[in-house]
């Protein structure tokens, strides 16, 4: 289950993630929401867009997923 989390001020600032696309960005916030204490999630591209972009097409969810593993942000 999702729990109510904080970001540092430092997310702001991060220069890997200031370079990509704001939907990448935007889902790297989503999947913080999503994650349990440790920082882990189950699922998959379709999960993350049922959670937070019912309005965007699972394809560009994936795609940001997919830039977020580049630029090595998540895993």
């Amino acid at each position: 289950m999702a729990r109510i989390r904080s970001l540092k001020p430092e997310f702001w600032t991060d220069v890997r993630l200031g370079r990509l696309p704001t939907l990448s960005r935007l889902v790297f916030l989503c999947l913080i929401s999503m994650s349990d204490d440790e920082g882990r999630i189950e699922g998959d591209a379709e999960t993350v867009w049922h959670f937070g972009f019912p309005r965007e097409s699972v394809e560009d969810v994936t795609k940001a997923l997919r830039t977020l593993q580049e630029c090595s942000r998540i895993v």
